[in-house]
């Protein structure tokens, strides 16, 4: 039996998610660029907690978006019973990352850019 299966329970708890509101987000730049941390409520194990995570992005001139992310977490606040075998026990902090690609649908209204200016 795996880690999957064992103590992150998927067929019990078979979605995680990460609910962000968008007013958390920093806008792209004039370059198309973004990076920030923000926080966001994630769902792991059947348990939501607020957590912080870092993200950065840049869009192409045809709206299609390369996001990456990163988060850091721990096993024992979502309730997962440290995986050990054979004496050996994993520490319960971890790290997820996560890389998407996000396209812009045709009819939506353009995607903000945050413009400064000097007066």
């Amino acid at each position: 039996m795996c880690i999957r299966d064992r103590y992150l329970e998927v067929e019990k708890y078979p979605l995680t998610t990460l609910v962000v509101k968008k007013s958390a987000l920093k806008m792209l730049d004039e370059q198309g660029f973004v990076a920030g941390e923000a926080k966001g409520h994630y769902t792991l194990h059947g348990k939501t907690l607020e957590v912080p995570f870092k993200y950065s992005g840049n869009c192409d001139a045809a709206m299609v978006c390369q996001v990456s992310g990163e988060m850091k977490l721990n096993f024992n606040q979502f309730g997962i019973v440290v995986p050990k075998y054979m004496g050996i026990t994993l520490k319960p902090d971890i790290v997820v990352t996560t890389t998407f690609a996000v396209r812009q649908m045709p009819g939506a209204p353009a995607v903000p850019t945050q413009r400064t200016q000097t007066t």
